[in-house]
């Protein structure tokens, strides 16, 4: 029988062996086809782990820097595509990550309004921002 322990572990593992093709990933220009087709299966990985392990402390850093990885990859793909011509396959693989990535940020997004839900109504709202940006995924 797999633990949870074990399980986050294997989920480790592969987000590390996984990570040196997403550390340079647009770099530059050239071949974002490639680099979008090298990166998307970890992000998909992330998409299907994100419920199980969305309220897991131990993976609140993680989803942060996911989620602003989503950010900052959206706008650097869409720069890049605008300089360069592309296929009809690549554009639409392309299209489809771009999707992966809107989803993953959406997600944590939800996440973080629904941490800011469970805050109690008489906290002062200086007090409520410093709490949510500390347990919050995404920044609000």
């Amino acid at each position: 029988m797999i633990t949870k322990k074990m399980q986050n572990q294997e989920y480790i593992s592969l987000i590390k062996n996984a990570q040196h093709k997403s550390n340079r990933m647009l770099a530059s220009a050239d071949g974002v086809y490639e680099k979008v087709k090298a990166v998307r299966p970890l992000f998909l990985k992330i998409i299907k782990i994100y419920d199980e392990l969305k309220h897991d402390h131990d993976w609140g850093e993680f989803w942060n820097i996911s989620y602003k990885k989503s950010c900052q990859w959206l706008k650097e793909i869409d720069v890049m595509c605008e300089s360069i011509e592309l296929k009809v396959k690549e554009e639409n693989y392309i299209r489809t990550f771009k999707k992966n990535l809107k989803k993953m940020k959406k997600m944590c997004e939800d996440t973080s309004i629904s941490y800011y839900s469970l805050l109690p109504d008489r906290i002062p709202i200086d007090v409520r921002t410093h709490c949510i940006q500390f347990i919050s995924q995404a920044v609000i």
